[in-house]
């Protein structure tokens, strides 16, 4: 027991509080005390050491994104060069066609204007020599009465020529 009892007045100092600054400032001074990790490097090794090394896949993964890249932005480009030209023809087109338009509005008007029918029928007698139609130039057909049309057929040798006309005599 007096093992017990002294062991219990050092950690306890007679209360029953125990002594943990003395175990804490252990534990601050070892942390304060500065650390020798200081490494001694040979000049071509310190040279090695600030050199980045060089990563091919990062390397050629950088110029593969630079190339889809570029492609990208001239395939654009290309696309938007292409689509002015296309534009710009139909605009082209579109003023061709109103012109055109115009000149056709211009012809049927003169046309309209010089199709007089008085003027036509003077052309007529005097250039061309006509004149007008008598009773005794027309003949009238009569298609009444027993004047039919008989269509025949060619002679089809073919099945299914045979079997179409089986058909439409049963239907008819």
């Amino acid at each position: 027991m007096a093992r017990t009892s002294r062991h219990y007045d050092s950690i306890y100092d007679g209360n029953a509080a125990r002594k943990v600054a003395v175990r804490e400032t252990r534990e601050v001074e070892r942390r304060r005390q500065p650390k020798n990790n200081i490494v001694t490097l040979t000049e071509k090794e310190l040279r090695a050491s600030r050199r980045q090394a060089v990563k091919p896949m990062k390397t050629m993964a950088t110029l593969v994104a630079v190339v889809i890249g570029f492609v990208m932005v001239a395939g654009v480009v290309a696309g938007q060069v292409q689509l002015t030209e296309l534009t710009q023809e139909v605009e082209a087109a579109q003023t061709e066609l109103q012109q055109l338009q115009s000149v056709q509005i211009q012809l049927e008007m003169e046309a309209a204007g010089s199709a007089n029918s008085a003027e036509i029928e003077s052309y007529a007698k005097n250039v061309l020599g006509m004149t007008k139609i008598s009773n005794d130039q027309v003949t009238y057909i009569s298609l009444a009465g027993e004047d039919q049309g008989i269509v025949t057929e060619a002679a089809d040798s073919g099945i299914f020529a045979r079997l179409w006309h089986s058909v439409s005599s049963w239907l008819a």
